[in-house]
């Protein structure tokens, strides 16, 4: 067996792949949850809208630097891209991501 086969099986056994941990709800039960309740839907309508508007701009500049000799425009065009869909991913984990910080008591 090569070191590379004996890494890869000590990883396996260190960090095994079929873990499923429940991932708790955020806590709405405090005062003023209604409000917070109210501000994450506002945002997260305003991400995806945002996000819409990035994809259609990222596409313009794809297209804009496909056409045109210059790759400046077809960079900046899959650049917008990544960042809409990075938004996106962080808009709607964003309850995950609560849970996750108050576990290292970044919220107390």
């Amino acid at each position: 067996m090569s070191v590379s086969h004996q890494l890869h099986a000590r990883l396996i056994e260190a960090f095994p792949t079929d873990v499923n941990v429940p991932q708790p709800a955020p806590d709405f039960s405090g005062p003023g949850s209604g409000a917070l309740r109210k501000l994450s839907g506002q945002v997260l309508g305003f991400s995806i809208t945002a996000a819409v508007v990035f994809v259609i701009l990222a596409a313009a500049l794809i297209i804009a630097g496909a056409m045109s000799a210059s790759r400046k425009f077809l960079i900046m065009g899959f650049t917008a891209l990544g960042c809409a869909v990075l938004g996106v991913i962080i808009a709607l984990n964003s309850a995950n991501l609560v849970n996750w910080g108050s576990g290292f008591g970044l919220f107390n």
